[in-house]
């Protein structure tokens, strides 16, 4: 089998199951990096949930933590069989067990199907009405190494001249963050300092459409209009993600980080 078979999967519960907290509108972000496999979930009566685990062949092994609306914790293990579709989605059998309380069951999980066609975002204002939401936002655990949380970067952008900050909602929904600064005046460019998508709307389209934006946002401006950013040179990290885009590596490093220029920019 394939080895990165679950990531950018997300799936979400078939009906409510007994003795268990999650139902069917809890979704469930799945990520795997050679047979590790993680996931981020919430919703319905859980507020925070992490997956941790490896998968060998078709049989997933993980244990999970997470938190409900009443503020209770808990933990336990799972153990998922892997059934492929004929459609190409995948469908999870699972067996769970709580190890922090008395309960175990079992359930399936049945993929979402992925969007087609252009996602539309909107950027919006972050002010006193969204910005718990937005701070509620996270990437999937192995992402947390290259992106700072929102409440840093609303923070750092709220004290710092010539910050752009927004948030980026689909469908009035959450689902990002992202700041520029502009540096127009000493290094005539500007830089693209912070773009976090939701774990549970990643691979989606969300991030080139949010660039998209970013773009349309520039060339609205006076010039010049060039923008840089920069990322960690490492495995699991975003650097495909914006060579794809456009940007190419000037060779330049700053801080451990390559720093790159949007060479390809979007038509209009």
């Amino acid at each position: 089998m394939t080895r990165h078979l679950l990531r950018g999967r997300k799936f979400r519960r078939a009906g409510a199951v007994p003795g268990g907290e999650v139902d069917a509108d809890t979704l469930f972000a799945y990520g795997e990096r050679d047979g590790e496999v993680w996931a981020v979930y919430s919703g319905g009566t859980i507020t925070h949930g992490f997956l941790v685990g490896t998968r060998t062949d078709r049989v997933l092994e993980a244990r999970y933590v997470q938190r409900n609306t009443d503020g209770d914790t808990g933990s336990g293990r799972l153990t998922s069989q892997i059934e492929e579709l004929p459609d190409g989605r995948l469908r999870l059998h699972e067996t769970w067990a709580w190890e922090t309380r008395a309960g175990q069951g079992t359930g399936v999980l049945e993929e979402v199907p992925r969007p087609t066609g252009r996602v539309e975002v909107e950027l919006r204002e972050v002010d006193r009405d969204n910005v718990d939401a937005l701070l509620r936002l996270q990437v999937a655990p192995h992402q947390q190494d290259y992106v700072a949380d929102n409440a840093k970067s609303i923070a750092q952008g709220s004290v710092t001249p010539g910050s752009w900050y927004r948030g980026v909602y689909v469908d009035s929904e959450p689902v990002g963050f992202v700041m520029l600064h502009d540096e127009r005046q000493d290094e005539g460019r500007w830089y693209l300092w912070r773009l976090m998508v939701d774990a549970h709307h990643q691979r989606g389209g969300v991030g080139r459409a949010v660039l998209d934006a970013v773009c349309n946002h520039i060339r609205a401006e006076e010039p010049p209009h060039e923008l840089f950013t920069s990322w960690v040179p490492a495995p699991g990290g975003p650097e495909p993600f914006y060579l794809s885009y456009g940007f190419e590596a000037t060779g330049e490093v700053d801080d451990g980080e390559v720093v790159g220029r949007l060479v390809r920019w979007p038509t209009p």
